[in-house]
């Protein structure tokens, strides 16, 4: 199940070790890397999208941080988490795009091995060991 940016991968296709799932890279739009996912959720926030313009000219975004109510100031363009339970998978990617990058992964790794992929503002690309192991080695050809 697909909700935009939001899914479930319920089981594995026949023959395959689970769906392959393409992280976007938010710069240019093209995939940056594929995982494969079995019975997890894969969320994916970032600040790119759903974004205005404010009466100062500024543009802002839909993450607030609720520190200051105002929306996050943080390195991380976009963070995507996999993890067995749907809910904690988007309250980890919010949690780490309001930290920001360096201390986000710290408090997700000093409270879950989570398994987390950041794009930074500035083109850089950080993932946990566990998100590493989730990265598809071959294409995934439908069974064809």
């Amino acid at each position: 199940m697909d909700i935009g940016g939001d899914m479930y991968a319920c089981g594995a296709p026949e023959g395959y070790e689970g769906w392959p799932i393409e992280v976007e890279n938010p710069l240019d739009g093209a995939a940056i890397t594929t995982i494969v996912a079995r019975d997890m959720a894969v969320m994916t926030s970032g600040v790119d999208y759903r974004r205005w313009q404010a009466e100062d000219g500024s543009l802002r975004h839909h993450i607030i941080n609720p520190k200051t109510g105002a929306c996050a100031e943080t390195d991380v363009l976009a963070v995507t988490i996999a993890h067995p339970e749907a809910t904690l998978a988007e309250a980890y990617t919010k949690a780490v795009l309001i930290l920001g990058s360096n201390t986000g992964l710290g408090w997700l790794s000093s409270r879950w091995q989570g398994a987390a992929f950041v794009i930074r503002q500035d083109g850089a690309v950080l993932a946990t060991s566990d998100f590493i192991s989730f990265i598809s080695s071959s294409s995934f050809d439908g069974g064809n």
